[in-house]
């Protein structure tokens, strides 16, 4: 029995012992695929014209992941600066959307490669208003804001531009919201001060070209942006008293009654609508042959019936109704002239009246001229140093004069 125990033994260890001392050969799957791994890495020159074939956005992000920190800084520097100069050139060709799109690629952090960027772009934009280029501004003044819509400079060049385009109410309703893209109190002030400037400079042009409607129209529209504008209320009013609008012109007038700043003008103006309500449109004329009578009153007293004479520079008295004048009122002497008349030179003597008025349209401190030689059929004439003070026609059929004020 220990014979055949021994045996067993003996047979398992010789089996073991050449196990142990055969060649371990590996699978052959595993060296292939090893193999093949070799074959497909690239080669060094292969490396480097993959890098030189990346586009300029992937070589940004490919460096900052690939290098060794101590280079990171300078390979986002040149990429950058790549970039800076790839929008310019595309400003400079006049692509203004796809330098904004260029715009979004930069780093936010980037706030001074980004404040050179907008420079830039404002200068050349700035030179297009100059050149009175209106379609590319356009285009690059909305390709910028579509970017940065709160910005400040470009906004602003939008109203300038909108002036130059003389769409005033256009321009002035961009002014007043500028405010409105800014947390800056200061930048808000300023803005409406702007905006303000620029009705003012409006209203002063209409008012000087005597431009009624436009300038009713104009103000009306500011006080729709910002009611509070008392100039705009003011400027309003005129416009409707000189376009007879009498009614309208006092409401109008109403909030300024009581502004310490319009108060007197306010009620000087308030008074002559009230007059101008209490005259007729039309004054009565009396025919004579081919002119016409119109009756007058002197300071209010002395009633005298002058002959209409568009040809005469001067209104004259009859020496007879002179004389009658000075005995219930007083005038001032000014001086004596020489009057160029049908007949020849006469000489005359130059008076002035506190007030001459004309079926309620009255004149201060009017001069008339004396003479002697004036038909007797009438008291005098009334010449164009008070016509000329108004807008005036006279309508021969209805034997009437219309009067209409004069800035």
């Amino acid at each position: 029995m220990w014979r055949f125990l021994f045996l067993s033994i003996l047979i398992a260890s010789l089996s073991l012992n050449i196990y142990l001392l055969l060649p371990v050969k590996a699978p052959v799957f595993i060296e292939e695929t090893f193999n093949s791994l070799i074959k497909v890495a690239p080669a060094p020159s292969e490396i480097n014209q993959i890098k030189d074939n990346k586009s300029l956005y992937g070589a940004l992000s490919t460096s900052l992941s690939t290098s060794d920190p101590s280079s990171q800084s300078n390979q986002q520097l040149e990429s950058l600066e790549s970039l800076e100069s790839l929008i310019k050139q595309t400003i400079d060709s006049q692509n203004y959307f796809l330098a904004a799109n260029l715009l979004y690629e930069r780093s936010l952090e980037d706030q001074k490669s980004l404040y050179r960027v907008k420079t830039y772009w404002l200068n050349d934009a700035t030179q297009l208003l100059k050149n009175k280029q209106y379609s590319l501004i356009e285009d690059s003044i909305d390709a910028f804001l579509g970017y940065s819509p709160d910005d400040l400079d470009f906004l602003f060049l939008f109203v300038e531009l909108r002036l130059a385009k003389q769409q005033v109410l256009l321009a002035v309703n961009k002014a007043f919201s500028l405010q409105y893209h800014t947390f800056d109190l200061d930048l808000q002030r300023q803005s409406i001060d702007y905006a303000q400037k620029l009705v003012r400079e409006e209203i002063n042009r209409l008012y000087q070209l005597s431009l009624w409607f436009e300038l009713a129209q104009f103000t009306t529209e500011v006080l729709a942006i910002e009611p509070s504008n008392a100039e705009a209320q003011w400027a309003l009013a005129q416009a409707q008293f000189h376009l007879g609008e009498y009614h309208i012109a006092l409401e109008s007038l109403n909030s300024l009654l009581d502004d310490p700043n319009y108060q007197v003008k306010a009620n000087h103006l308030h008074k002559n609508i009230k007059l101008a309500l209490q005259r007729p449109m039309m004054v009565p004329l009396t025919r004579k042959g081919d002119h016409f009578i119109v009756e007058g009153v002197i300071n209010n007293r002395f009633t005298v019936n002058l002959l209409i004479d568009t040809g005469a520079s001067i209104s004259l008295l009859s020496q007879s109704v002179f004389e009658e004048l000075v005995s219930t009122t007083q005038v001032k002497y000014i001086k004596d002239i020489v009057l160029i008349t049908v007949g020849g030179e006469v000489s005359s003597s130059i008076y002035e009246v506190d007030e001459f008025e004309l079926a309620g349209y009255r004149v201060k401190n009017l001069i008339f001229a004396v003479s002697p030689y004036m038909n007797k059929s009438n008291d005098g004439l009334l010449g164009m140093n008070f016509l000329r003070l108004f807008d005036f026609h006279i309508d021969q059929t209805n034997n009437a004069l219309r009067l209409e004020n004069k800035p």
